[in-house]
């Protein structure tokens, strides 16, 4: 038989855990944030930014930090808003120590990139196409995800107007 622990006892004990290199104790303060931070979203993405650079400071190898990021990242679920502060954040801390992206971090920085890429290449197809766009057009491209932009790119040559190159007809 196992002993039982329940992990809200540890929720006086917090300055201990957060002293100790066991990985079973930011597991613990994840559980913890979560609970402590059920109705506070900032509050929520304060803790989860604070544990996952707690990780990097710890020097941790990468499988360590991939795997307790892991955790955290699924206790601490954040709405898109900070979630997008929280991986720029995240790029940041890692650009700084020279550290690999990892997990939503890196898919958010790889969808990122080539958004932005496809971004460029429509505009300047565009621009060539029908001159210069007006800003409407301009901030839908800065804001399309990678499938509108594909479309718009498909039907671009084919297009009499920048309207009918619009995937949604709304530029």
């Amino acid at each position: 038989m196992f002993p039982s622990v329940k992990l809200l006892d540890y929720a006086a004990r917090q300055a201990e855990l957060e002293a100790s290199d066991n990985p079973f104790a930011t597991l613990v303060l994840a559980h913890l944030a979560a609970q402590a931070t059920r109705d506070d979203d900032q509050a929520r993405y304060e803790r989860k930014l604070y544990l996952t650079r707690r990780l990097y400071e710890r020097g941790l190898t990468r499988q360590r930090i991939i795997d307790l990021y892991r955790f955290i990242d699924w206790i601490l679920r954040l709405p898109e808003d900070l979630e997008l502060q929280y991986t720029d954040a995240i790029f940041r801390i890692e650009e700084g120590l020279q550290m690999p992206y990892v997990s939503y971090v890196e898919r958010r920085g790889e969808a990122r990139g080539v958004a932005i890429g496809i971004a460029r290449l429509l505009r300047g197809q565009l621009e060539t196409r029908f001159g210069s766009l007006p800003p409407e057009a301009l901030a839908r491209l800065e804001g399309a995800d990678v499938d509108r932009l594909m479309a718009w790119g498909e039907r671009v040559f084919d297009a009499r107007t920048l309207t009918d190159a619009n995937a949604d007809r709304s530029v």
